[in-house]
């Protein structure tokens, strides 16, 4: 049976010609058979041999080791291949762990990391974001804009996205309460909440607080932002906010 020259196996086994001539010179790997004119071949035994090697090489065994390994004769061939496949799952096994342990660290640096301007102002637009800015620092009491802006920079993904939890949470429990009367128990419940929920951001007296409850029915941005949750729910806020302030004061 004809057998394989060095350049067919050097391209089966997609290595070169020169690490196959080393691996003859160190007895590692010898061609086993001889064409009619001579000229040494590989076997399909020398291949199997090959494929042992190149598997111990890519799991880092010297040269020499690997050598010892294949030539010991109590260990044949199917031997080396069932110890291949031993190291080949611990491997897996190790580098599944090592995958797992990535995955949890990037997740964790990508929850931990401080939020974005984009994050901040989801959904509106770029230019939308500038325009708001921009009215921020022109319209309100530049400590409060700065105090604000200083606590929302030092919050994490994390605890940005427990924020927004509890204001959906908050706008979701009024649009559900929105035909009660605004002194309802239930409603100053979420109130005192919301209170909460601006006091996370600056220090929100209640007279800023009144200021804030005239801003959700004036600005139709905000106006639109409390009405996509249900419609009419940006004036039933602003009324229970004024009647939290009345009870206050």
């Amino acid at each position: 049976m004809r057998g394989h020259t060095i350049g067919e196996v050097a391209k089966l086994a997609r290595i070169s010609i020169k690490t196959l001539h080393h691996f003859d010179k160190i007895g590692l790997l010898k061609p086993s058979q001889r064409d009619e004119s001579g000229y040494r071949r590989y076997s399909r035994e020398d291949l199997l041999k090959l494929q042992s090697v190149l598997f111990y090489r890519e799991l880092k065994f010297p040269l020499k080791e690997i050598k010892k390994l294949l030539d010991a004769p109590d260990v044949n061939l199917l031997g080396h291949l069932q110890h291949h496949k031993k190291l080949l799952e611990a491997e897996q096994n190790r580098m599944k762990t090592l995958l797992n342990t990535l995955t949890k660290t990037i997740q964790h640096l990508e929850n931990t990391m401080p939020i974005t301007e984009e994050e901040l102002y989801e959904g509106f637009s770029k230019e939308e974001i500038e325009a708001i800015n921009k009215e921020v620092d022109t319209k309100y009491d530049p400590k409060i804009v700065a105090e604000s802006r200083k606590r929302v920079q030092q919050m994490n993904k994390n605890q940005w996205n427990d924020v927004k939890l509890l204001a959906d949470d908050i706008n979701q429990k009024l649009a559900a309460l929105i035909s009660f009367p605004i002194d309802a128990p239930e409603v100053q419940e979420q109130i005192v909440r919301h209170h909460e929920w601006v006091n996370t951001f600056y220090d929100c007296s209640l007279e800023m607080y009144a200021g804030l409850s005239d801003l959700y029915v004036q600005d139709e941005r905000f106006k639109a932002n409390y009405d996509s949750v249900k419609p009419g729910l940006a004036e039933f806020l602003s009324k229970a906010m004024k009647k939290y302030v009345e009870k206050g004061t």
